[in-house]
């Protein structure tokens, strides 16, 4: 009793510490903190509940325990030593998160003056939920001049909160699930007007789009994804200007060198800066301008012509609005001047980023069962938690289970990926067994079904919807049951067999043969005969007058002239059940 209770307190110590002797941890390494103790002297751990961790985001978490030497239990009051600690499995990880422990071996020795030990919990767990981890640890503690080990096995709880995450140019709302995945993706960036930004998304599973938001992208495969967006920028830029024809402005203003127009123009923007001037086209009147692009990023642009003299100033042809529009913009700015300005799109920056999201192999909760055993066959299963009725079966974490009572099962398994599955409802019903009481005169069972029905030789008793029926005559007795979670069972048949010499008998009355056709014999320990005897319905009435003889130590009842149903006889303060078919 003493070791059943000191484990239970040891098991404090590792509730939240989810750390495994194999594990190839790379977190920091940890100082214990000794303030961590309690005033009962009881072990402890600082924090008693981890943090909640997020999925997608980096974790980490430092534990310190606590483990005196002296061990009181509160209770009885009885005290023992701790002379070693052993942490010796731990399933259930969230996956993604290790551990580094300051004792590499895993193993503490209390009564050696190691009261203090802690860990670091780190990495990045990837799949939201909530993780049942199951540690089992050996104890060797002391009591008086005995020594003994004691294996414990014991849940622990951690949660991963769902998680979102970022990439510098796009944002998404999943980065992980077991046996598909549901992913929304928007882009983060769109340049100002009046540059134009486009999207190429591909998302890594052959599905593509040009959405800046597009539709929820489902992953219906276990592996890993990259979904990598381009973000282009496009501006509108100035590629050719032509003229057919110029204002007569330059008045035939001939300059010393050349014909009657050296035309040219200049673009300014909208602080009225000049962005552009062109090469001059001597001595034309329709003339083009193929250029290098001038980007329009500060719109509204114009545009200005000129005729270019030599000595005198230069002429001012006219001047127009530029629209920006992908294509030829024809242009009239009323005075003569008319032609046609070339606008195209170009790219002026591209940013590519990606991410990798994950879909795990979903947990095989296949479940096979063999009589009252169950099994989960599965080899790559990590961790088992049966459940009975709903609650969590003590030290149930096998891959096998044997049911002993009838109720409805079901596991909780996960894989290696912390991947979880529920297996189908187990419904049992095991045998009724029928018990029956000599001294009550009763057979019963357990009062733990919903209803019950009683049959005696085959036929349902009326009013016969206990748990228990009086057994006072020979024949075959068994019990219908059913419960709430759908089980609906008949008991094998227990035949009631008595002696009936009444120097044997051990019920001092009995009906033969049971049911009867003409005659019911019936005999008792006492004096018997038509004087001693009642026969009543199911009802209670009195039945007679009814024909007897006497035969030794027996009396015969004829009962010919009886419907079929069930009778009473009473004889002797004795009563007793029979059937007339």
């Amino acid at each position: 009793m003493i070791f059943t209770v000191r484990t239970h307190l040891i098991m404090t110590v590792f509730v939240s510490l989810f750390i495994s002797k194999s594990s190839s941890a790379q977190c920091p390494t940890c100082i214990p903190d000794e303030s961590c103790n309690t005033t009962t002297g009881l072990p402890t751990v600082c924090p008693l509940v981890p943090v909640n961790g997020v999925a997608g985001e980096y974790y980490e978490e430092q534990l310190t325990f606590f483990m005196p030497s002296e061990i009181t239990d509160p209770e009885s009051g009885i005290s023992f030593s701790l002379i070693e600690v052993q942490i010796t499995s731990v399933t259930g990880m969230p996956y993604g998160i290790q551990f580094t422990l300051n004792d590499p071996d895993a193993t503490f020795y209390p009564s050696a003056g190691e009261n203090y030990g802690c860990a670091t919990m780190c990495g990045t767990p990837l799949l939201p939920g909530i993780y049942d981890v199951i540690i089992s640890i050996n104890a060797l503690v002391q009591l008086g001049l005995f020594e003994t080990n004691q294996v414990e096995t014991f849940v622990s709880t951690i949660v991963i909160e769902p998680g979102t995450g970022a990439a510098s140019t796009f944002s998404y709302d999943n980065i992980a699930d077991c046996g598909g995945l549901e992913v929304n993706y928007n882009a983060l960036f769109e340049a100002p007007a009046p540059s134009i930004t486009s999207y190429s998304w591909d998302f890594g599973n052959g599905q593509t789009s040009d959405s800046a938001n597009p539709s929820t992208i489902t992953y219906d495969e276990p592996g890993s994804f990259t979904a990598e967006l381009t973000t282009t920028v496009s501006d509108f830029a100035l590629q050719s200007v032509s003229v057919s024809n110029l204002n007569d402005n330059w008045g035939g203003d001939e300059d010393f060198l050349s014909g009657p127009a050296d035309p040219y123009f200049t673009v300014i923007d909208a602080n009225a800066n000049v962005v552009f001037t062109s090469a001059t086209n001597d001595n034309t009147t329709n003339t083009s301008w193929p250029i290098a692009p001038v980007v329009f990023s500060s719109p509204p642009y114009f545009i200005q012509f000129f005729d270019e003299d030599d000595i005198t100033p230069d002429d001012d042809l006219g001047t127009s609005p530029i629209v920006i529009s992908e294509g030829q913009n024809f242009f009239d700015i009323g005075n003569g001047t008319v032609g046609f300005i070339t606008v195209t799109l170009i790219e002026t920056n591209q940013f590519i980023d990606s991410v990798t999201v994950n879909v795990f192999p979903s947990a095989n909760a296949s479940i096979v069962q063999i009589d009252s055993t169950l099994s989960l066959p599965d080899p790559d299963l990590a961790t088992y938690i049966w459940y009975f009725n709903d609650i969590a079966v003590d030290d149930a974490f096998d891959s096998t289970f044997i049911m002993e009572e009838s109720g409805v099962y079901y596991a909780v398994v996960t894989n290696e990926f912390g991947c979880s599955a529920t297996t189908e409802e187990i419904i049992y019903c095991p045998e009724i067994t029928l018990i029956y009481d000599e001294a009550a005169l009763e057979l019963y069972v357990e009062d733990v079904y919903d209803s019950y029905q009683w049959y005696f030789n085959g036929l349902a008793l009326e009013n016969e919807n206990t748990f228990y029926v009086p057994a006072i005559q020979p024949g075959n007795y068994a019990l219908e049951t059913t419960t709430d979670f759908g089980c609906n069972v008949t008991s094998e048949v227990f035949t009631l067999t008595v002696n009936v010499d009444e120097n044997s008998s051990p019920i001092g009355a009995l009906a033969f043969p049971n049911p009867a056709e003409d005659v019911v014999f019936i005999s008792s320990f006492g004096q018997i005969n038509s004087n001693t005897i009642q026969l009543f319905d199911m009802m209670g009435r009195s039945i007679g007058p009814f024909k007897t003889s006497q035969l030794e130590n027996k009396l015969a009842v004829s009962v010919e002239n009886l419907p079929s149903g069930i009778y009473f006889a009473a004889v002797n303060g004795i009563k007793i059940r029979f059937v007339k078919k």
